[in-house]
């Protein structure tokens, strides 16, 4: 299986100039589960991806014993209809360059697996989970950007359905045949976050899964009250060291022209001591480090205390908004960033709920990360 965390040779302007464009996003459609009887249009044609293989996985561990935790990460979108963009700004179309062309909803399994940009962005956000888990990272059909965003709920939930077809069977053949009994992390981001989240509603209700859980980290997209109280097996973390909950947030300034969060949102603060959903704001001093990795810079750059946070509304407000490149921008929307602006939280955060897990059953498990 291929080696997990090794950046790809991908110019990072053309890495960094796609993932610019989600900053453009406006809020995401609420979307519910589909359902498993519904066969995706264009599904018969489309192959799926066989998991027991693997070219299936961008990231697999060597040594899947190396770490008495797992994890399972579903990537953020990087696939888009280049029909709809513009190619000299790189900005989405309300139509077609050329109409004659078929619509692209999804991208192929075949594609998706010669595509160097997600292995690339994958890195820099699971890579946050790299001391304390191995690591496991499935390629899917995700559904091609601007299509997703300006189609009409319908068509979206189809095409958002034919990519968590992939997710559910990579979940079901990781636990089947990878997992061996080890307590587990879930996460993602963006859309691989979107489609957790419908995880986490279907799969996370059997009580033996959800025993399993240490968390999920559904981190770039929202979850709302509503869904919560849809599925009472789900709850948001109200503690840094509780386990089997889940841990959300969307980052963006003060003065942000969109919003990722959606009306009932509900996040929690990553940088209070308790992680909680509290509104309470959490200075910079809490911030253990911001992390820039390529292809988003040259070079690894650390900055500690970038900024505060508090919630508002469900989203995740920075006291202090990135004033330099590469996070700067006008819009104020720090999408693309949610992982990089609060990394060392997130790594020792990770830490804290596994050694929690494990406390419950000491004779099982090594002793704690440090």
């Amino acid at each position: 299986m291929k080696r997990a965390l090794k950046f790809p040779a991908v110019p990072p302007s053309t890495v960094f100039s796609m993932l610019m464009l989600l900053t453009a996003m406006y809020p995401g459609q609420a979307q519910t589960a589909p359902a498993t009887s519904w066969t995706p249009v264009g599904e018969t044609s489309t192959p799926r991806p066989d998991y027991s293989q693997p070219q299936y996985w961008m990231m697999s561990p060597q040594n899947p014993n190396a770490q008495p935790v797992d994890i399972l990460f579903f990537h953020t979108t990087t696939f888009k209809d280049l029909n709809y963009v513009d190619p000299a700004t790189g900005a989405y179309l309300t139509a077609p360059r050329d109409p004659a062309k078929a619509q692209v909803w999804n991208q192929t399994i075949a594609a998706a697996i010669q595509e160097s940009t997600a292995t690339a962005v994958t890195n820099t956000q699971v890579s946050v989970f790299a001391a304390s888990c191995n690591i496991y990272a499935p390629f899917y059909r995700q559904a091609a950007l601007p299509e997703v965003l300006t189609a009409d709920p319908a068509s979206a939930e189809r095409a958002l359905s034919v990519a968590y077809t992939d997710i559910e069977a990579a979940f079901d053949y990781y636990i089947a045949n990878l997992n061996n009994g080890r307590p587990f992390i879930l996460a993602g981001h963006s859309q691989g976050s979107n489609l957790l989240l419908w995880l986490l509603e279907r799969r996370m209700s059997n009580p033996a899964y959800l025993r399993k859980m240490v968390a999920a980290y559904v981190i770039g997209w929202a979850v709302t009250g509503d869904e919560l109280n849809a599925h009472r097996h789900l709850q948001m973390c109200n503690s840094a060291a509780q386990t089997g909950c889940i841990v959300s947030y969307n980052s963006q300034g003060s003065q942000a022209t969109t919003s990722m969060a959606r009306p009932g949102a509900v996040g929690v603060n990553p940088l209070l001591m308790v992680w909680s959903t509290s509104t309470d704001v959490a200075a910079e001093s809490m911030n253990l480090g911001t992390v820039l990795m390529p292809p988003m810079v040259s070079a690894q750059t650390e900055i500690p205390q970038l900024t505060g946070a508090y919630n508002l509304d469900g989203a995740l407000i920075l006291t202090n908004p990135p004033q330099s490149a590469p996070m700067a921008n006008a819009a104020q929307v720090y999408h693309i960033f949610d992982y990089a602006l609060f990394y060392r939280n997130l790594e020792q955060n990770a830490k804290d709920r596994i050694n929690a897990f494990n406390s419950r059953r000491p004779r099982e498990m090594p002793p704690p990360f440090r």
